[in-house]
């Protein structure tokens, strides 16, 4: 259960983060002045604020960060953690923008 309360609690993190597209202009504006301003800072940022790394990376394979295969209990059985590396076939490195948004606010 402690396992779903760590991976809900990402998943809001992200889900938050991402809100800061339906705010005003300028209340934009000002969110990602304080982030950075360019867009590896920014994501840099939500990868951190999110802890992605925590789910989406086995702790058994240290060399292969990113690449998924954690499994993660909850009650409606085991999920395995999707490879989010930038690899085009295996992970999400073919995604477009709305792929990834897709994914993270529809599963």
């Amino acid at each position: 259960m402690a396992n779903l309360a760590r991976y809900l609690a990402a998943a809001a993190g992200v889900l938050g983060l991402l809100s800061i597209a339906g705010q005003a202009p300028g209340a934009r504006a000002q969110t990602v002045a304080a982030v950075g301003s360019d867009a590896i800072s920014r994501g840099a940022y939500v990868f951190r604020a999110a802890g992605c790394q925590a789910c989406h990376s086995d702790p058994k394979r240290k060399d292969e960060p990113l690449a998924g295969g954690r499994a993660l209990e909850t009650p409606f059985g085991t999920f395995y953690s999707p490879n989010i590396t930038p690899d085009r076939e295996f992970g999400i490195g073919a995604w477009s923008d709305a792929d990834f948004l897709r994914a993270l606010r529809q599963g």
